[in-house]
């Protein structure tokens, strides 16, 4: 069920609200009463929405997982393998394009909760796409959740590390390395 116009937005100007918020401070640092001020919306109906800044941020990951996911529905015709490497792609791209968020959340004491939610989140989403590539004949050389949490997990890994040590490797090589496992996942 699609949500309701004034609904959607008032989570994006409390999604948009966050996002500058952590450009400039620690996820910590940051309270409910000033991510409302900023988006100019009540603390109630901040409430209304979410219960507190830990479901904010599930709905935070869920958003930025949906928009990715709109992104690559435009990859008509793009079979398994070249969805994760485009995926990668993005998700690089954006942590290049927005340093200082990615650095005020794998900074903070929010860090490893974020990477958690992301992984969990991704994860179920992972299964469901390979599950649909394996329907469409793809073949996998380990059950799907095995594949999911392999792909989910070591491309979080690899996001936090490549961060971490100054981005320094290119992102191709990044993309190509990551495309090799995820070959010996799915078979062609």
């Amino acid at each position: 069920m699609k949500e309701d116009l004034r609904v959607q937005k008032t989570k994006a100007a409390l999604f948009r609200a966050f996002y500058e918020l952590l450009s400039e401070k620690s996820y910590e640092s940051i309270t409910v009463n000033e991510l409302c001020e900023r988006a100019t919306v009540r603390r109630a109906t901040f409430y209304k929405h979410y219960s507190d800044k830990q479901d904010f941020l599930v709905g935070i990951v869920t958003r930025f997982r949906e928009s990715f996911n709109d992104m690559m529905s435009a990859q008509i015709g793009c079979d398994i393998k070249d969805y994760f490497s485009k995926y990668l792609e993005l998700i690089l791209g954006k942590i290049a394009a927005h340093p200082a968020i990615a650095k005020n959340i794998l900074t903070s004491q929010m860090r490893d909760p974020f990477i958690n939610v992301v992984i969990q989140i991704n994860f179920k989403e992972t299964v469901a796409k390979l599950e649909e590539a394996v329907k469409g004949g793809a073949r996998l050389t380990v059950c799907p959740e095995v594949a999911a949490s392999t792909i989910v997990g070591g491309v979080s890994l690899l996001l936090v590390h490549w961060f971490e040590n100054g981005m320094t490797t290119p992102r191709d090589v990044l993309i190509r390395d990551a495309a090799k496992v995820i070959d010996g996942i799915i078979e062609s």
